[in-house]
């Protein structure tokens, strides 16, 4: 008995190895998508055990867009109801919220699907969208907060 569990044991953690994880990746894009609703005025901590992020982890579709601003999409605001650019990646985040995607060098653009429109609240000093850069052999990180239904 003790030798059929260790035979187990040993080709589940070869299966495992063998099988290709987005978490081994070298490069590209990770990180967490967060949704924000309400009121989110500053909170006061009681203890040091009490979380200040209110951020509840979502599963949603994460978009990669060759660098892209707001003249490249139609609506205004947050919400956007088209995104005219080039797509050069897209995958989802899981249920805790966290995401990996392979992306090759360059700079981009990363937009979320919220129903039919696109969800795109950061811009940098040239009004690019959501930017992310992509370094050889690195693994950027990006945090996305939905917050287009919360109260600052």
């Amino acid at each position: 008995m003790r030798n059929t569990i260790s035979i187990v044991i040993v080709a589940l953690a070869f299966v495992m190895t063998q099988c290709p994880d987005k978490k081994d990746m070298k490069q590209g894009l990770a990180g967490k998508v967060l949704w924000y609703e309400g009121n989110m005025m500053p909170k006061i901590k009681t203890s040091e055990n009490d979380e200040l992020e209110r951020g509840r982890p979502v599963q949603r579709q994460i978009l990669v867009y060759k660098p892209i601003t707001a003249q490249d999409c139609e609506g205004e605001g947050v919400l956007y109801d088209a995104v005219n650019g080039e797509l050069v990646a897209s995958d989802s985040s899981n249920r805790e919220g966290v995401f990996f995607i392979p992306l090759p060098e360059g700079k981009y653009s990363v937009l979320i699907k919220e129903g039919d429109q696109y969800f795109a609240s950061v811009m940098d000093g040239k009004g690019h969208l959501n930017p992310v850069e992509i370094k050889k052999d690195e693994i950027s990180r990006m945090k996305i907060e939905i917050n287009y239904k919360a109260a600052y």
